[in-house]
């Protein structure tokens, strides 16, 4: 079977080269397949020539083009993508430049899984993503597109574009169909387009996970990326793009409340909260709102049985009530609030001619006659509040801020935002001076720097974090915190650390060194692995404000990856696990250090932590709750040592053992 893998691209270098390493690893065990690898870039500024050249000298089945004018239309990139070589295929897998193949068996269970039934080859095999699929599941079901999208959910089969692999006759019918090319097409085209193709078409579903995102949340960039293609109002348009296939006639099986499953609930269950968010904001006008519940009570029509179309219009009317009442309570809520900001007696008890100079004199405070807003908090009169009793305290305090000299960056962080580690929410803990450093254990303090840094805190799992630097690039961060001066917040990095930790490891497993290929990630400048080396370690030194031209493809996999005074820094923790876990051997594991933070940072209290530093680079705390999910989300267990030294494995290694009994040493 010949196998094509594409990856449209387009300035994602670093993740591109870490797909292809996946790649290479799986393609190396897969017999019974022969894979090769088409990436169409999309006029990429970045690394991503170097990226494609580095692997198109080690690999000749790595094949590439690059366009001469960059395209935002995802018709066009899927267009490109499969057309754009004329390399011969049984079945091709489009895969996002930012995904990757966790499985290196995946080519050689998606080959066997194929060629179980050669007298009836599946049109479309959709892959499970790694994060869903239930650890030891082997199964592959079987079925007709349409059938298996109403057990099983249309998105969750054919929306995730990276899970699908499918065979040659199937590409050329999808993208040949007309949902291409409809005025207004879906962020879901793609699935639309593969229904239409898949119709009436056997359709396998593997349950092992074979490949995930390689980033455990959206990242800025792509949320950034999605912005711009307006993904969130190409939703909306499923509706109309699947009442269009019913109109063609398409959609010969009626639709089940199951074909709307997305992830753990429905479609309408997603616009439904975006409904909600809108109804509650009334600068949004009352006729978008209405235009959104119209649109939303389309799904009807599309449900093809009787019983499923009277559960939803149930729920479709009681959800237009709720909005409709929650508008009108808090247009009556406004209402009420600029009453009592208006003056209460200006303009009426005082002479005509007396109001005119009252509206025209500039505000001064010792002026008895003012509007509240404008006051003081402190001059404020007491009965404003008494004589309202139903009025918004926060929102009248909110607009008294709002005019206070020195304070216009008040109230301008969200007041909840999701954690990146278990999905929880996360409320502003503190905010503290970005001048902050971990010398002031030793009493030495910086000068206030004037930028305020906004920690959250989960609800969930009490992990800790500076939502900031993540807006942040690498130039930001060396400019800000990783500078000259840098040496003096953290005096013991260039060289007392690296000493200690050499010691440290030499005392754990100098012993084993002839079974161990060692790196230390986040080294800086490498001393660490240069004391190893002369002890004979095989140790490697990786930092990504060092090794600024290496890819972590170039390094290859390690049985023990170190990371000294690095979790802590990182504005990304999830992307951080997840190059551990690609870097690591399956038998290998992850020593770390880091403080958690479950003595020192309780719910609800201001920060009184030298260890929570901006100066220092200190932005992600970590509770032991949450270093365990996190671990977890990429397959690792965890072991803490002590407060501040750490572990992920998956399979202790016999080498390290010793290290996982009751009696070991700390760091």
């Amino acid at each position: 079977m010949r196998l094509l893998i594409v990856i449209p691209t387009w300035n994602r270098a670093d993740y591109l080269d870490k797909a292809i390493g996946a790649i290479a690893s799986a393609r190396a065990l897969s017999e019974s397949c022969e894979v090769d690898l088409f990436i169409s870039n999309n006029c990429s500024t970045d690394r991503t020539s170097e990226v494609i050249a580095y692997w198109q000298k080690k690999a000749p089945w790595v094949h590439s083009r690059s366009w001469e004018e960059h395209t935002p239309v995802w018709a066009e990139i899927v267009r490109r993508a499969f057309t754009g070589s004329d390399l011969p295929y049984d079945y091709a897998w489009l895969q996002g430049d930012d995904d990757w193949i966790t499985d290196e068996t995946a080519y050689l269970q998606l080959a066997e899984a194929i060629n179980a039934d050669p007298e009836n080859p599946p049109a479309i095999v959709h892959c499970c993503c790694t994060r869903r699929a239930l650890p030891g599941d082997t199964r592959v079901v079987s079925g007709t597109t349409e059938d298996l999208c109403n057990v099983y959910g249309w998105h969750d089969l054919l929306g995730w574009i990276s899970s699908l692999v499918v065979s040659k006759g199937m590409v050329d019918r999808m993208l040949a169909s007309p949902q291409w090319t409809v005025p207004a097409p879906s962020a879901y085209c793609h699935s639309e387009a593969l229904l239409e193709a898949g119709y009436g078409q056997t359709m396998l579903i593997l349950g092992a996970g074979l490949i995930d995102a390689q980033d455990l949340e959206q990242t800025r960039e792509t949320v950034d990326r999605w912005k711009k293609g307006k993904v969130a109002q190409g939703y909306w348009l499923v509706i109309p793009g699947l009442m269009n296939l019913q109109e063609r006639g398409v959609l010969k099986v009626p639709l089940t409340l199951a074909f709307f499953r997305y992830l753990t609930y429905s479609f309408w269950d997603r616009f439904a909260i975006e409904v909600m968010g809108l109804s509650v904001n009334l600068a949004q006008p009352e006729d978008y709102v209405e235009a959104k519940l119209d649109l939303l009570g389309y799904f009807s029509t599309l449900l093809g049985y009787r019983e499923d179309r009277k559960l939803f219009t149930a729920w479709m009317v009681s959800l237009a009530k709720e909005v409709r009442e929650i508008r009108r309570a808090l247009q009556q809520r406004e209402e009420r609030i600029q009453q009592a900001l208006a003056p209460s007696f200006a303009g009426t008890l005082l002479p005509a001619e007396s109001a005119e100079e009252l509206e025209e004199e500039p505000l001064r405070l010792d002026n008895p006659i003012q509007k509240p807003v404008h006051a003081p908090v402190a001059l404020m009169p007491s009965v404003s509040t008494q004589d309202a009793p139903n009025h918004s305290t926060q929102s009248t305090l909110n607009l008294l801020v709002s005019d206070l000299p020195g304070l216009e960056s008040f109230g301008s962080q969200p007041s909840q935002i999701i954690c990146p580690v278990c999905d929880a929410k996360c409320l502003i803990l503190d905010v503290v001076d970005f001048n902050k450093s971990c010398e002031e254990i030793h009493s030495k303090f910086l000068n206030l720097s004037g930028i305020p840094i906004y920690y959250y805190m989960c609800v969930g799992c009490n992990f800790c974090f500076a939502p900031e630097f993540k807006t942040w690039d690498s130039e930001k961060f060396e400019k800000m915190i990783y500078n000259n001066d840098y040496v003096l917040f953290d005096p013991d990095y260039v060289d007392t650390r690296p000493r200690n930790n050499a010691k440290s490891l030499i005392a754990m497993f100098g012993n084993q060194i002839n079974k161990i290929r060692h790196l230390d990630f986040g080294g800086g400048n490498g001393l660490l692995c240069a004391l190893l080396r002369e002890q004979k370690w095989d140790s490697t030194s990786f930092d990504p404000y060092v090794d600024k031209t290496t890819f972590l493809n170039d390094l290859g996999k390690f049985d023990l990856i170190t990371a000294f005074e690095v979790f802590e820094h990182t504005s990304d923790v999830t992307k951080l696990v997840s190059d551990l876990a690609f870097l690591l051997k399956p038998n290998g594991i992850v020593l770390f250090s880091t403080l958690l933070s479950d003595k020192h940072l309780p719910q609800n209290q201001r920060i009184n932590w030298w260890y929570a530093s901006p100066r220092n680079g200190h932005i992600s705390l970590f509770s032991k709750k949450s270093l365990t999910i996190l671990g977890a989300r990429a397959n690792f267990k965890l072991r803490s040592f002590s407060e501040g030294f750490h572990g992920f494995w998956k399979e202790i290694p016999d080498w390290s053992k010793t290290l996982f009994l009751p009696n070991h040493i700390d760091l």
